[in-house]
């Protein structure tokens, strides 16, 4: 049995290099572990329907967190859901310097490589990053 399904030529240079960092294991050393803590931001709960408005997340190995490491980006607003400003505090035409979705996606693929992802609502997280990247054609 198969786990993994060979991968589409079609798909960009970016994702190759990330799909390609699991084909080595990962030390056994917990000190030599990386973890990133990630944190999203979106429209609404809905998969389908809503859209991630910021990417947050920070790494952490053996003792220390990389505070000089911090990943912070925000994405075009192509939805809004002013009810949900007061969750997030972010608005609409805020002051802060937005990138496209796919654009987010590959920034974040790149930072985060294949450390081991740690959220508090991570299935959450998860899901919209994956949905995003299905939005754009890539696995999840």
């Amino acid at each position: 049995m198969r786990l993994f399904k060979k991968t589409p030529k079609h798909l960009p240079d970016f994702w190759l290099k990330y799909e390609n960092l699991f084909k080595e294991p990962q030390s056994k050393n917990f000190n030599e572990l990386v973890f990133v803590v990630l944190d999203t931001e979106t429209t609404g709960f809905s998969f389908e329907e809503d859209r991630i408005l910021s990417i947050g997340a920070v790494k952490v190995k053996g003792e220390t967190i990389s505070v000089q490491e911090v990943f912070d980006i925000y994405l075009e607003q192509e939805k809004f859901n002013k009810e949900t400003v007061p969750v997030h505090g972010l608005l609409k035409n805020g002051q802060r310097e937005c990138i496209q979705e796919i654009l987010a996606l590959e920034k974040f693929l790149a930072y985060v490589g294949n450390a081991i992802i740690v959220a508090h609502h991570a299935g959450f997280d998860m899901g919209m990053l994956n949905t995003a990247l299905e939005r754009h054609g890539l696995p999840k």
